[in-house]
């Protein structure tokens, strides 16, 4: 079954991918790995949406390959699922992320400006921002009545289990 997502490091270190577990009628079991959540400064998505789309479709075969077609609302159920999962782990970490104090005159005095405490002071702080933009985020992805737009092609991992899933079912002609 689909796991969700349990860490999560800020400034270019990721949530580990999740493992999709795979039970074919063949017994057949493998695991994929979609790429690891990475929170990005540089995109006002916070999460690049490539990456979301893998888990998504991740979800999405691993339902089928337990339940069957998957109808809309379920579609729409396990992307709240991921969504909540992703902003619980941001939300964990913003909690365990105290505010830094403001510094005194007399410590920015003794270390000016471009001191390590006033750097570290500023990165904290850039690091909450990022979080709360996460929580923020899906929050609202999981208040969206509408499925979000999902790629045709399945991401490339997925798509690798595929054809890795095929060529075990077809014997190799001699």
């Amino acid at each position: 079954m689909y796991g969700a997502a349990q860490n999560l490091f800020v400034r270019d270190a990721v949530l580990p991918p999740d493992d999709v577990e795979f039970m074919g009628a063949s017994t057949m079991s493998e695991k994929v790995h979609c790429p690891a959540y990475i929170l990005r400064y540089d995109s006002p998505d916070v999460i690049d949406n490539s990456i979301i789309d893998c888990h998504r479709q991740a979800r999405y075969l691993s339902f089928q390959e337990q339940f069957g077609e998957l109808q809309l609302h379920e579609q729409l159920r396990e992307d709240r699922y991921i969504y909540k999962a992703v902003e619980q782990a941001c939300g964990q970490l913003l909690s365990m992320l105290d505010a830094p104090p403001q510094l005194g005159e007399s410590e920015v005095e003794a270390t000016g400006t471009e001191g390590i405490t006033a750097v570290l002071v500023k990165e904290i702080k850039q690091e909450r921002v990022l979080l709360l933009r996460c929580v923020q985020a899906f929050q609202q992805r999981q208040q969206e009545s509408e499925l979000r737009p999902l790629p045709t092609t399945l991401a490339e991992p997925l798509a690798r289990l595929r054809a890795g899933a095929r060529s075990v079912d077809q014997p190799e002609a001699c």
